[in-house]
């Protein structure tokens, strides 16, 4: 899903883009895919990857720029899991993706 009418250049909009409407979009799709709020974790793991990395604020580059300044990650940051250095924005804009999608459920 890549938001037309976004302002990318403003933090805060992006912020709240990610938390309004990209996450809950997220349960959506996993409690359509699944029958139930109550989806176990592994149903999560099978399909959370899909449904992130197939958005637009994943896909296109400058978005996930755009977001992940707007969440204070750049090029240089490491992922918190893998210890490891990031190696594109969308790389950065999946992770934040699926670590705030995580806060949220759990």
């Amino acid at each position: 899903m890549k938001n037309l009418n976004l302002d990318y250049q403003n933090k805060y909009e992006v912020r709240n883009y990610i938390n309004t409407v990209v996450l809950p979009s997220i349960q959506e799709d996993l409690v359509n895919g699944y029958g139930s709020k109550d989806f176990d974790m592994d149903y999560l793991n099978d399909n959370i990857w899909d449904i992130i990395n197939g958005l637009g604020d994943v896909i296109y580059t400058y978005q996930a720029k755009k977001i992940s300044e707007a969440f204070d990650f750049d090029v240089f940051s490491e992922d918190d899991l893998t210890g490891e250095r990031f190696t594109s924005y969308n790389q950065i804009a999946f992770t934040i993706i699926y670590n705030e999608f995580l806060n949220l459920v759990y």
